[in-house]
């Protein structure tokens, strides 16, 4: 036999084994358990859980923290007009702060507090 002959029939070989085992290969999958698919399917179905958990814990969060502000608020608004109260019967003095103007001041803070703290490092860096 000629080199070249000898060349076709290993390359009709390996093509006839690659194809043999991506025959098998396609036999196995269409044939394997569904539980593997199950398993795939369940797996996904998890992911997609875990993502919209994520997503409704986040927007819990943000309705928590609204309501949280607005608690804030109406406290801080209730003391001060408390204060500014027993501040004109004690001393005669009218305050000059208005709700908005406590309610701007309150907002401010909150913002501040929201704001990441800088560590010592930040600092002298």
């Amino acid at each position: 036999m000629t080199a070249s002959l000898q060349n076709r029939k290993a390359t009709l070989i390996a093509r006839s084994t690659n194809v043999s085992s991506r025959k098998e290969l396609m036999v196995s999958a269409i044939s394997s358990p569904p539980s593997l698919i199950e398993e795939r399917m369940k797996g996904e179905e998890l992911m997609f859980q875990g993502r919209v958990a994520r997503k409704e814990s986040r927007l819990l969060d943000s309705i928590g923290t609204a309501h949280m502000e607005q608690e804030i608020e109406k406290r801080v608004i209730a003391l001060t007009k408390q204060n500014q109260d027993r501040m004109a019967e004690e001393t005669g003095i009218q305050s000059s702060l208005s709700e908005e103007e406590i309610k701007q001041y309150v907002e401010q803070v909150i913002r501040e507090v929201k704001k990441p703290k800088m560590s010592d490092d930040d600092i002298t860096a």
